[in-house]
C-alpha cells in the first residue's frame, strides 16, 4: 500500500495518543465472552506495526499479523524480534488472502476497515473470514463510522 511507504516510520509515534491498554481490556473481554479463550488462534487484518498483534500474544493467544504494507510489516517483525515474541505476519490484501491454518478469530483494530469502501471489497473480506474460520458461530462487527443497511454478498 502506497500511501504507507515512508509513514510506517513515523505511525507508531503519530498513533501515540491511542489507548492501546484499554482497547486490548475491551478485546480481550470481547474474546472471553465469546469463548475465545488463550488457547485459540486469531488473525489480525491490517495489523499495521504489529502494537494489538503483541498485545494478543502477550496474553497467550496464538495469533498472525496480516497487513498490505510491507513496511508497517517489516517494523512489526521487527518490534516482535525485539519483544522476543514470535508471530506469523503476512503481507496480503484483506480483500483476498489466504491463512496456513484455519483460526478462531479475525480482529481488526482501529482504521484498517475504512479502506473497504464499498460493498463488494466487504464481501470480499468476508469472504476470505468465512473460508479461514473454524466455525462461524459468533459474528461481531463494529464500524465506528458507518452503517451497512441492506447490506448482502452475492
Amino acid at each position: 500500500m502506497e500511501a504507507y511507504t515512508g509513514f510506517a516510520y513515523v505511525y507508531d509515534e503519530y498513533m501515540d495518543n491511542i489507548p492501546y491498554e484499554e482497547w486490548e481490556k475491551y478485546l480481550y473481554g470481547l474474546l472471553k465472552e465469546n469463548n475465545i479463550g488463550t488457547d485459540c488462534t486469531i488473525a489480525d487484518l491490517g495489523c499495521g506495526t504489529g502494537t494489538v498483534t503483541r498485545m494478543l500474544d502477550k496474553e497467550g493467544y496464538d495469533i498472525l499479523g496480516i497487513d498490505l504494507s510491507e513496511d508497517m510489516l517489516s517494523i512489526a517483525s521487527e518490534k516482535t524480534y525485539e519483544a522476543e515474541q514470535q508471530i506469523i505476519y503476512s503481507c496480503q490484501d484483506m480483500r483476498d488472502f489466504t491463512l496456513p491454518y484455519t483460526v478462531d478469530a479475525f480482529v481488526s483494530i482501529g482504521d484498517s476497515m475504512n479502506y473497504i469502501t464499498n460493498n463488494d471489497d466487504l464481501c470480499d473480506v468476508f469472504k476470505c473470514v468465512k473460508t479461514d474460520l473454524k466455525m462461524v458461530e459468533c459474528s461481531y462487527l463494529t464500524l465506528r463510522q458507518c452503517i451497512f443497511q441492506g447490506y448482502t454478498c452475492r
